[in-house]
């Protein structure tokens, strides 16, 4: 908050709500804004900035004052999302446009149209712009909205592209977990005027909005956003639903089964398969997925986070790197491309680990299993006592042996016990070859056992 706006804030609270007003129930009555969802892990997003100068902050600043009667061109504590369609199939005529700081073509203003993100065809989200400031996308309400443009022509363009919505999805669900923005005031610019939150200073714009993001596709949108569809959603069974979480290095679907009881806190979570040529911990996750679940148990399974490395029978994924060096809990470099455990680039510079990182912060479950191969025991992976009961539970149940590995770099269980205190993560290193049948029973048993 500036010192300039800070007094004028100070005046009167009154008077700050009568030219702001909070959000109406619908008897009426005035009420905080609570926040909309649990929260919520953040998509991955590309810097994409446009450059914004003194020059077009000062001009923002002038903007604000006239619309607004605010001294600043910050934006603090949003309480709205607008959502809009470029009117253009190019996300570089979109940028472009947004870069220029020039006078718009319809109200003859500066500084020029901008807004805060920008969703392209493939899905791929772009911030242009800091959360901290205040872009002109939508007349009465710039002083406290976010903008998300979508490349396309209208809102069926945009709702029809399952990888363009889905992406939307998760950008507008962090974005109400991080400013406690309720479901109902995430709206489209066609929707503008019925906002709460709308103020418009100058009286020939204050019936002034666009077409895009009707109310009727608006209301499907929030729909989805309250019970946590995503178009990735590829279909469902009697045991659960498979979910499309990303695509790998050379375009293969990488896939998460939920079965059992999606409601459960306690959620345990899966991967068959990390390493290309470990693959035997596939078939325990595929006998899972079709397991009699009991009451009161949610799981998670990843069949295999590296299908390119899958196809090809090379531990590393199609970019030469070792998945369980890529995380990025004391990542390091090591070796270089063709290594077998090189580690990339930088930390997560993967789709399949990033993929990987966005499930666990969905999903946060208490308990993940890594399967690997060939050692055949039992990682001590974790740190606490906890930790180590869970762990020696499976053992016995598994037949494996405990024992400890000597911890590497950026592997996932580091990164996951580090960053998620109070759940464990933890690799079971099968043994060599293809397992018996009566092999992936059993382990298959134990983690329910463990879950149990």
């Amino acid at each position: 908050m500036t010192r300039k706006l800070l007094p004028l804030l100070m005046i009167s609270a009154a008077l700050a709500v009568a030219v702001f007003p909070l959000p109406r129930t619908e008897t009426g009555a005035a009420t905080r804004v609570q926040p909309a969802r649990d929260k919520a892990a953040r998509p991955d997003i590309v810097q994409s900035r446009i450059p914004f100068p003194d020059t077009r902050k000062a001009e923002t600043r002038r903007y604000a004052r006239r619309h607004y009667g605010l001294r600043t061109h910050l934006l603090e504590s949003p309480k709205v999302i607008v959502q809009h369609f470029t009117g253009s199939l190019s996300y570089r005529s979109a940028y472009d446009t947004f870069a220029r700081d020039v006078p718009d073509i319809e109200l003859h203003e500066l500084p020029g149209l901008c807004a805060h993100f920008v969703i392209d065809r493939r899905g791929v989200i772009h911030q242009l712009v800091s959360l901290r400031l205040i872009c002109r996308h939508t007349v009465g309400l710039n002083w406290t909205a976010i903008g998300i443009e979508h490349v396309g022509v209208s809102d069926g363009d945009v709702v029809g592209n399952r990888r363009q919505l889905s992406a939307s999805l998760r950008l507008t669900r962090w974005l109400q977990s991080r400013y406690a923005i309720r479901t109902l005031d995430v709206i489209g610019h066609n929707e503008s005027l019925s906002s709460p939150y709308h103020h418009e200073r100058v009286r020939s714009l204050r019936r002034q909005t666009h077409g895009d993001f009707k109310p009727a596709t608006m209301r499907t949108y929030r729909r989805r956003l309250e019970r946590g569809a995503d178009p990735a959603t590829v279909g469902s069974d009697a045991a659960g639903r498979s979910v499309r979480l990303g695509r790998s290095v050379q375009g293969r679907w990488i896939v998460a089964h939920e079965i059992g009881d999606g409601h459960i806190h306690d959620k345990v979570l899966v991967f068959g398969a990390v390493h290309g040529n470990e693959t035997a911990g596939m078939a325990i996750a595929r006998r899972l997925r079709r397991a009699a679940v009991p009451a009161g148990l949610g799981l998670w399974i990843v069949d295999n986070l590296n299908p390119d490395g899958a196809a090809e029978g090379t531990r590393q994924n199609a970019r030469g790197v070792d998945l369980n060096r890529n995380f990025s809990r004391h990542w390091r470099r090591i070796g270089r491309r063709g290594d077998q455990q090189y580690s990339g680039t930088r930390a997560l510079s993967e789709p399949e680990t990033r993929i990987a990182r966005r499930l666990i912060r969905r999903v946060q479950p208490m308990v993940t299993i890594w399967f690997h191969q060939p050692l055949a025991l039992v990682d001590r992976s974790g740190g606490s006592s906890e930790d180590l009961r869970i762990e020696r539970r499976f053992a016995r149940l598994s037949g494996l042996p405990l024992r400890q590995i000597q911890p590497y770099p950026g592997t996932a269980t580091r990164w996951q016990n580090h960053g998620f205190p109070g759940t464990t993560a933890f690799v079971v290193e099968l043994p060599r070859g293809r397992l018996s049948a009566a092999g992936v029973k059993r382990y298959a048993s134990a983690v329910l056992g463990v879950a149990r």
